[in-house]
């Protein structure tokens, strides 16, 4: 497994650029790297609040991406050292889209009224970009309207059979394991 600071993903140098879902605009995957090391190290930068609480709710790509990186086939799908334009994995888009922002996370990072209503309406634009999104080979595909079994209530457990009367010596408890291993046989 290669080390995680090996990635072209992770490099200064990465000049790979998406089509941010949540925000419908072009960034360079650096730009979000970057922003993601600043509000993890407790920083608030003053720029992109929708995307800080997009981080931290767990709505943005980079922090599936970051763990992935270096699991299994994943590669480095996102480092480029050259100008390129790419997708986002359909992967990476199905973990985001269950996900809400919630109101506290909004008004920490006092998130502008046109950025909330790009986070209310992402999941529209990530539906758009799974369509002709690439796949991870081997990847599981689990479609995001499927819901899962439903769970089922546990049965009762079944009443113990009455204890036969049987010599126990003043509770010893290996005595009365082996009564009843000897009654069972």
């Amino acid at each position: 497994m290669k080390p995680i600071d090996s990635f072209k993903t992770l490099s200064d140098q990465n000049q790979f650029t998406f089509t941010c879902p949540i925000f419908d605009a072009t960034t360079r995957m650096v730009s979000c790297m970057n922003l993601r090391e600043l509000v993890w190290s407790g920083r608030r930068p003053e720029k992109r609040q929708g995307c800080q609480a997009a981080l931290c709710a767990g709505k943005c790509p980079i922090n599936n991406i970051i763990k992935r990186l270096g699991v299994g086939d994943y590669g480095d799908p996102y480092g480029s050292f050259e100008p390129k334009h790419g997708s986002l994995r359909r992967e990476d888009l199905q973990r985001i889209r269950p996900v809400i922002c919630d109101e506290r996370d909004m008004k920490k990072y006092e998130v502008s009224a046109r950025e909330r209503e790009l986070i209310a309406t992402a999941n529209d634009r990530i539906d758009a970009a799974m369509k002709s999104a690439p796949r991870t080979k081997g990847a599981i595909h689990i479609e995001h309207d499927e819901m899962p079994a439903p769970r089922r209530k546990p049965s009762a457990p079944k009443a113990a059979a009455p204890a036969k009367a049987g010599p126990v010596a003043g509770n010893d408890l290996t005595t009365a394991i082996n009564n009843a291993v000897k009654e069972a046989a």
